[in-house]
């Protein structure tokens, strides 16, 4: 059974929200949260082989009047960081670079800062590289060119590579462009051929212009509905636009063998462990957390009026895919606790 409706809230509309028998739970947490104006977007909840919930609620593009459907495309930021992580560990599995390599291996034009940084230290935010996004100044026209020249201008570590866990964008531009010159592909072809193709994704792309901007990509708003969009053209840390169904084909895939060997996979999983004998709550691309005594995997995107998740749990097969527009208003770890307890009832 299904049900088709749509109701107008404000500026949040329901487009067509897809109800399955025996899963209203769901839907209940989501009419909620649409009636409370904080969801404009797309929500998928998936657990093992069924599809719980696929919605899709509000504007793609308030001034045009454009509805978000199932294939509207949502900048996902940093959940490319999985992809990107991805990525090298199916390079490592070929035999073709390990985690404990130098980077200079493969990029040796960088400077002397980089002369001991580790792959497997760019994966997991222990470099000590300096973050563009916080220390780089402001300008409505970044992309990977300027940020890489900024990297050499500052020709420093912010702290003594392993010793610190701190989120750092710049380390995965330069996964991307080890990735480049290990495949000899761009790395949108890389992810194409490799990913993309396996797991059955159909629509996601990288974003590398800003004309690229059709009426198929959101718009991003503020908590007050204004204009908030993204200019950031950067990639390997950030850039895929992609839909909800695409995000649960890739997660669905990652469960499997169709991307990665098993092994790959419990080393991407595992949090790193720094000098100090502390861990963080990070692996290989992904945050890596015990929830409901499960292991779960997950990652956020957020930038401008642009916010997502791809929340997995490893040990019953839950995913919870969420792309909003609006992304001020939602909280979205409050969200995805609630849609994962009606998911499990």
């Amino acid at each position: 059974m299904k049900l088709l409706y749509k109701v107008i809230i404000g500026f949040c509309l329901i487009n067509s929200i897809t109800l399955w028998a025996g899963k209203r739970e769901v839907m209940e947490v989501i009419n909620r949260y649409t009636l409370a104006g904080k969801i404009n977007g797309a929500v998928l909840v998936g657990n093992r082989d069924e599809v719980l919930c696929d919605t899709v609620v509000g504007w793609s593009d308030k001034e045009q009047k454009i509805l978000n459907t199932n294939q509207t495309l949502f900048y996902g930021a940093s959940i490319t960081k999985t992809f990107t992580a991805v990525s090298v560990a199916q390079l490592v599995s070929q035999g073709q670079l390990t985690y404990t390599d130098k980077i200079k291996t493969y990029l040796p034009e960088l400077g002397a800062y980089a002369d001991n940084l580790t792959i497997h230290q760019l994966l997991t935010h222990t470099s000590g590289l300096p973050d563009y996004e916080v220390e780089m100044p402001v300008s409505d026209d970044v992309d990977t060119a300027i940020i890489l020249q900024w990297l050499e201008r500052e020709n420093r570590l912010n702290f003594t590579p392993g010793s610190q866990h701190k989120y750092c964008n710049t380390g995965y531009i330069l996964l991307a462009k080890i990735i480049e010159r290990i495949s000899g592909v761009s790395y949108e072809q890389y992810l194409t051929q490799h990913i993309f193709s396996k797991s059955g994704m159909q629509t996601t792309k990288l974003y590398t212009d800003k004309h690229q901007k059709g009426k198929e990509v959101a718009v991003g708003y503020d908590k007050n509905g204004n204009v908030d969009d993204f200019t950031l053209i950067s990639y390997g840390d950030t850039g895929l636009l992609m839909t909800a169904s695409d995000l649960y084909r890739y997660a669905k895939s990652l469960s499997k063998e169709e991307v990665l060997p098993y092994n790959q996979r419990e080393l991407m999983y595992t949090s790193v462990k720094l000098t100090s004998g502390k861990e963080a709550n990070y692996g290989y691309g992904w945050r890596v957390v015990t929830k409901h005594n499960h292991k779960i995997v997950y990652h956020k995107g957020g930038l401008n009026g642009l916010k997502s998740i791809l929340w997995r749990d490893l040990e019953d097969g839950t995913v919870i895919v969420i792309l909003t527009n609006y992304g001020d208003v939602l909280p979205t770890d409050a969200l995805v606790e609630e849609l994962y307890l009606a998911a499990q009832k």
